[in-house]
């Protein structure tokens, strides 16, 4: 029947016969990709994934890093911990285990700390620009560029392992950071001898 209820013609019954027919065939088509697709999809490996976190600690443990002097391994986890730090304030801001006396996290602290744990293969040149931005308002630029600097090399080590894409710009390269002046020393002319006479590596 039509829409009001009366008898189609046979002109009318045949044309709603096709047009069912190539719905029924069109659906039962989509049904079979839809099945096809699921099935490729649960048996492909899940992929994993690869935080900047993972990357930090990756690069931290290689065998450049680990050949370094002491004092520089430890330079390297002391600028690594500057953003793990944000990410475990966070953390415990969100849990209400500051004490008292400690600061709240405002929104550009939580941005610091999202990066901790975002994918590496998402950083990009505007995310690494204006962490290092954030970071020389707050720590200024000796810490922030030493920061960014530790990142790139952990990016560029991530990209040698095959964990990002090794074709692709490393974001946290070039970056026209502001070079932080020297600092000056001051030594009697004995002090050198001293230092030198001190060393041991």
């Amino acid at each position: 029947k039509n829409e009001d209820g009366s008898w189609m013609s046979e002109g009318q019954a045949l044309d709603w016969s096709r047009a069912f027919t190539r719905k029924l065939a069109t659906d039962r088509k989509l049904a079979r990709n839809v099945r096809a697709m699921a099935k490729e999809a649960s048996a492909a490996p899940l992929a994993k994934s690869y935080t900047v976190a993972s990357m930090m600690t990756d690069w931290l443990g290689s065998v450049g890093v680990s050949t370094k002097a002491a004092n520089t391994i430890r330079d390297y986890r002391q600028k690594t911990r500057v953003l793990e730090d944000y990410h475990l304030w966070i953390l415990r801001a969100d849990a209400g285990e500051l004490k008292p006396d400690e600061d709240r996290p405002g929104p550009r602290d939580r941005a610091i700390a999202a990066i901790w744990s975002m994918e590496a293969a998402a950083l990009s040149t505007s995310i690494c620009y204006s962490l290092w931005e954030e970071l020389f308002r707050k720590r200024r630029n000796h810490t922030a560029n030493a920061v960014l600097t530790c990142m790139g090399m952990a990016f560029g080590y991530a990209q040698k392992k095959g964990k990002v894409d090794e074709d692709r710009k490393n974001p946290a390269h070039k970056l026209d950071k502001v070079t932080p002046k020297a600092r000056p020393r001051f030594a009697t002319p004995d002090d050198p001898r001293r230092l030198a006479g001190a060393r041991t590596d």
